[in-house]
């Protein structure tokens, strides 16, 4: 057995000096392989004042979305039902929303600027057009969702209405999330549910105005865009009806925050000479 000196004036690594190297080399290695989690935000001093300024700068950076839906509606006898949906939405109230048949022509629009609406129907084979006050019942006639046309544009958009009371509800630490209580005087009581990391809104949960729970919105598939974290699917679920009804909305090509939309894109005309109908009254919750 040969050994090999150290020639003179050569350093040499201690025993103890060499492990206490290596271990630290290991350590580097199997943090070099981890991914990095970042450390939950510490909500201890958050305030009604600070979740509500953080919900309204957060809601001001979802401003309109345009495009195309993939709809998964309750049908008959518990059948689930398929449709493409070309929606835009603005606020406050600016809904268009058109139904494609199988053939990919409108079976169904609903348009409104906030105020009047105009609901085109070709489910019967004629053509008949209504038009009436925007209200709770007038987007049922297209989708079944019991919302008036200002709840359907900040709840898709995720905008909270911080126009009324606001508090803090509640905060989980381990989750970094935190809740906020709304009521905006023209919209059912609001409980969301936000992430404290960025500020998205990942569950929303609207009120009748007695506090009956009237449906839940959970935001999925959320990314960044146009400076934004905004959602690419909503799951939601009807509490108001027994049993509870299940919708999903994915975007298969949408734009958020895109150019604003004129207030033409939010008014249907029938064609000259056409009858219109009433479209009916509210429904009072």
């Amino acid at each position: 057995m040969s050994c090999t000196r150290a020639p003179p004036g050569a350093k040499t690594l201690a025993p103890r000096a060499f492990a206490l190297a290596a271990l630290a080399l290991g350590v580097v290695a199997v943090a070099a392989g981890c991914p990095h989690q970042p450390p939950l935000p510490n909500l201890d001093g958050l305030t009604d004042e600070g979740a509500a300024a953080r919900a309204r700068a957060s809601g001001e950076r979802r401003v309109r979305l345009a495009g195309t839906l993939k709809a998964r509606l309750p049908g008959l006898e518990g059948v689930v039902a398929s449709a493409d949906l070309d929606v835009a939405l603005q606020p406050q109230a600016m809904v268009s929303v058109a139904v494609r048949s199988f053939f990919e022509q409108p079976m169904q629009m609903f348009v409104t600027d906030g105020a009047q609406v105009t609901v085109y129907d070709a489910t019967q084979g004629q053509p008949v057009f209504f038009r009436g006050n925007a209200d709770a019942a007038s987007l049922a006639r297209v989708l079944p969702l019991p919302l008036t046309p200002r709840e359907a544009v900040a709840i898709f958009l995720a905008r909270p209405p911080l126009d009324g009371g606001a508090r803090l509800a509640g905060v989980d630490r381990a989750a970094g999330t935190f809740e906020l209580w709304l009521e905006p005087p023209d919209m059912g009581p609001c409980q969301v549910t936000m992430r404290a990391t960025d500020d998205a809104v990942l569950r929303w949960r609207l009120h009748r105005r007695d506090g009956r729970p009237l449906l839940e919105v959970s935001y999925r598939d959320l990314r960044e865009a146009n400076g934004a974290i905004v959602p690419f699917a909503w799951h939601v679920r009807r509490l108001d009806v027994t049993p509870e009804q299940a919708l999903d909305f994915v975007a298969t090509d949408v734009t958020w925050n895109g150019p604003a939309l004129s207030a033409e894109a939010f008014v249907l005309e029938p064609p000259p000479g056409t009858e219109l109908k009433p479209l009916g009254g509210a429904v009072l919750r």
